[in-house]
């Protein structure tokens, strides 16, 4: 199980969106672009250099 799925199977379903909407609220940068970077980082663990 990797990090993701078991911090998503110990929280559970209901706590994933409040989880999400905080991190967001927390980034901040100088641009747009350094803020869709650090968005970007939200999910680098799961599906960085996915290829279909």
């Amino acid at each position: 199980m990797t990090h993701s799925s078991a911090w998503f199977a110990k929280a559970g379903s209901d706590s994933a969106p409040a989880w999400l909407s905080a991190r967001v609220r927390e980034v901040e940068a100088e641009t747009w672009s350094g803020i869709g970077e650090r968005l970007g980082r939200l999910g680098y663990w799961e599906f960085e250099d996915y290829r279909a």
